[in-house]
């Protein structure tokens, strides 16, 4: 039995472990071990957070201090510095690395994929055709959902660099729940300014390690931000305000797809049939709004990306032209995820290789939701919704990212900052229990 008092303390270390293997620590144990504690440390930062509200209420929304202008100030300073920080940096990172023109950019394709699609968009072109006419020597067929490149129709329209943007908006979504943490917490002020300048301190380790371009070659900020607001309107307690996130992280990457039964199932046990019917409801009609368009243009561009990826997949785990002759894999064994596994243990080609770590992807992926529904089902007396609905996206989005075939390091941004909903949720329990 683990003391009540150290149990914020243990899901604190954990992430922090998890943001580490994921910065300064990323591949310090090796291929293997560094996967293995990368997994563990994200899994039991979601158990033991199970564990820890077992039997808790928070009172949602509910006014529990005074939120006068001096109970905040100190907070509201440590986000302004924070902000300050991690623009800075990434403006560092903007003008060592200016992207002016998406068609001659090189070092990977996800920024430039984006400026094209835009470019089409605005031109009044199908975005879902391939990509030939650019600075990479292949042909690529567009894999992104519209809420991964329409919102960079903003910063197109208004001459904002696009990782910019999205940290901006990452930001943006931070804020909104600092505000309403700060509202419902009345926690002493250290515990305030270190739970409101934890994200900062992920943003700038991760800004300060960052080896592998997380934030030069991509735009995963702007995902972040979309989990960071489901969280918030998850402990709204508001179908909309869920159903409206869900679409947002539903069309951006289809990585949350197999996450939703567990969000219906809870809701129907617990208010009946008619709150999934009007979640369900939302979810399809925001995606008929988003991607009904572009669906009725070309009903198999879903289909056409992902077999594309399956292809990306094969090619990343080739070793790299550069690499010496009898290398590994470079992007397999950089201490992320678990696809070496499939290179030395699956028979068959690469191809069959691919697609057996395609089927343990799925399978565990599976397992995971039909494990924590089956938790739910049995327990579900001792759980509050929404605190559930925190601690078993944290880990499905573990198991998801960390068996992903293509273990790019960007990828791992989303689940790491699910850990910051979840230690604000235990701060606010704390204060109120």
């Amino acid at each position: 039995m683990i003391p009540p008092r150290l149990l914020r303390p243990i899901i604190f270390a954990l992430a922090l472990v998890e943001l580490a293997f994921l910065s300064f620590w990323k591949g310090s144990l090796g291929s293997y071990w560094s996967s293995i504690v990368l997994l563990i440390s994200g899994l039991f930062t979601g158990i033991v957070y199970l564990y820890t509200i077992s039997g808790k209420r928070t009172n949602s929304f509910k006014n529990t201090s005074s939120f006068s202008i001096k109970s905040i100030l100190p907070s509201a300073l440590i986000f302004a510095i924070g902000s300050s920080i991690v623009v800075y940096l990434l403006q560092q990172e903007i003008q060592a690395f200016p992207i002016t023109d998406f068609r001659k950019t090189t070092g990977s394709d996800v920024i430039p994929q984006i400026g094209i699609m835009v470019e089409r968009f605005r031109l009044g072109e199908f975005p879902y055709e391939w990509i030939s006419q650019w600075a990479f020597g292949h042909s690529l067929y567009p894999t992104y959902l519209p809420m991964t490149w329409m919102p960079y129709l903003i910063p197109d329209t208004i001459g904002i660099d696009y990782r910019m943007f999205a940290l901006l908006f990452l930001i943006f979504t931070l804020g909104i729940s600092t505000v309403r943490y700060l509202k419902d917490n009345s926690t002493n002020i250290p515990k305030r300014l270190i739970t409101v300048g934890l994200p900062f301190i992920f943003l700038i380790l991760l800004q300060e390690n960052d080896n592998e371009g997380m934030f030069k070659y991509a735009v995963e900020t702007l995902i972040a931000g979309y989990y960071i607001l489901l969280c918030f309107n998850i402990s709204s307690r508001s179908t909309w305000l869920i159903g409206i996130s869900l679409v947002l992280c539903l069309m951006s990457r289809y990585s949350i797809v197999l996450w939703l039964p567990i969000p219906f199932l809870v809701l129907l046990l617990e208010q009946g049939w008619k709150t999934p019917l009007k979640l369900g409801l939302i979810l399809l009609g925001g995606v008929a709004i988003i991607y009904g368009p572009f669906l009725l243009q070309d009903p198999y561009i879903f289909s056409k990306g992902y077999a594309y990826h399956t292809d990306g997949a094969i090619q990343a785990w080739k070793v790299r032209s550069w690499q010496p002759e009898g290398s590994l894999p470079f992007n397999l064994y950089k201490g992320l995820g678990f696809c070496w596994v499939a290179v030395e243990h699956f028979s068959g080609d690469l191809t069959e290789k691919v697609g057996k770590y395609q089927t343990l992807h799925l399978s565990l992926t599976l397992m995971s939701t039909a494990l924590l529904s089956i938790f739910y089902f049995l327990r579900r007396r001792r759980y509050e919704i929404s605190l559930f609905l925190l601690g078993s996206l944290k880990i499905y989005l573990v198991v998801f990212y960390n068996f992903i075939q293509i273990p790019f390091g960007y990828l791992f941004f989303v689940p790491l900052f699910v850990s910051i909903p979840l230690l604000w949720s235990l701060t606010k329990l704390e204060s109120q229990n």
